[in-house]
């Protein structure tokens, strides 16, 4: 599991593999919850990490 700084509004809701978490109260982290159970959610996963990066 991953917590980004990303806008959860940017990125279009998948079940099970992003979570809006601004509501949660994880304050410290990133809004956006990934949860990386394969190789195609790890291979999903690097384009936010790296959104998360750069501060896009």
């Amino acid at each position: 599991m991953l917590t980004l700084k990303v806008d959860p509004d940017t990125v279009e809701p998948s079940d099970g593999f992003v979570r809006d978490i601004r509501k949660v109260g994880c304050l410290g982290t990133g809004p956006l919850e990934v949860r990386i159970r394969s190789q195609e959610d790890l291979a999903r996963a690097i384009s936010l990490a790296q959104r998360s990066i750069e501060g896009h």
